[in-house]
């Protein structure tokens, strides 16, 4: 009697290597899901963001609400009064706010009414 067919052995033989494909296939994208949802986590950066709320004049000062938006804390060094791109008063600080912080600079500035650009 001829046989026709694939043997028993071989047909083993060919279901291991269908299941050890399968197993790395599922490796392999198991793999890159696991590190693209690390990275998701890196992406995301501490920076400071700095959002002037109001500005008046009292006296001879311009007093400039900032608050910082951001989720790391910020140091203010300098604010400006501008006119026209030309500052027409400035002052130094050292104002540290943290994330969500308010706090009022009072820039001394003898400005006349129009409109000016705070910095």
């Amino acid at each position: 009697m001829a046989r026709k067919g694939v043997s028993p052995v071989l047909a083993s033989l060919l279901l291991v290597v269908i299941a050890a494909a399968a197993a790395v296939i599922t490796h392999i994208w198991i793999s890159s899901y696991l590190g693209s949802a690390g990275r998701g986590v890196e992406a995301s950066q501490l920076r400071e963001l700095l959002k002037v709320e109001g500005v008046r004049v009292e006296g001879g000062s311009v007093v400039v609400t900032v608050r910082n938006i951001g989720n790391a804390k910020a140091t203010l060094r300098a604010a400006y009064v501008m006119k026209g791109g030309v500052a027409v008063a400035s002052e130094t600080l050292n104002v540290e706010l943290e994330p969500g912080q308010a706090a009022d600079v009072r820039v001394s500035a003898q400005v006349p009414p129009g409109s000016y650009t705070v910095k």
